[in-house]
């Protein structure tokens, strides 16, 4: 089997599907953010779109948020909510997080879709599928298994998926 790709992003490595051809990646600077074409055909692409800090500070309002839900009682916490992934958390019914941080990641997303694929009013009618989304999921890091680099290629019913490594 293939090893999976690195890319840079942000300074960091990360990796994708291990059949992707690394000569035939496309790197561009779209709406002034650097974009990565990892496999055109299928529409893959990497969006440097947010800083460290700022996925540590999303990561951080979602913990107080779980915290305060426990201390309270809430059952506003990870969970199942869908058959594919154990733990999820619906960005509305964390306080501030959409008016902060997805909705400007959802309307950028958009944006850079629609001028990646030339399809830009098309592009910014895409919408969610339901109340759920856009959702956080929660991994772990378990000794001696490798890190987690996100959800593996499926199709949902979604017009488009982000993930935020």
């Amino acid at each position: 089997a293939a090893s999976p790709v690195p890319i840079s992003r942000n300074g960091r490595d990360v990796e994708v599907a291990s059949d992707v051809n690394e000569e035939t990646m496309t790197v561009m600077t779209v709406l002034g953010k650097r974009v990565t074409i990892v496999d055109a055909e299928r529409k893959i692409f990497v969006i440097d779109l947010l800083s460290p800090e700022t996925c540590d500070e999303i990561r951080q309002m979602a913990d107080d948020h779980v915290a305060r839900e426990h201390k309270n009682g809430g059952s506003k916490t990870w969970r199942t909510l869908y058959t594919y992934t154990k733990m999820d958390l619906p960005v509305v019914e964390v306080k501030n997080m959409a008016a902060n941080y997805t909705d400007y990641i959802l309307h950028a997303v958009k944006k850079i879709i629609g001028e990646v694929h030339g399809v830009k009013d098309e592009a910014m009618k895409l919408r969610q599928r339901s109340w759920k989304e856009p959702h956080l999921l929660l991994y772990q890091a378990v000794d001696g298994k490798p890190h987690h680099t996100g959800i593996e290629m499926h199709y949902d019913g979604c017009d488009y998926t982000c993930e935020i490594l």
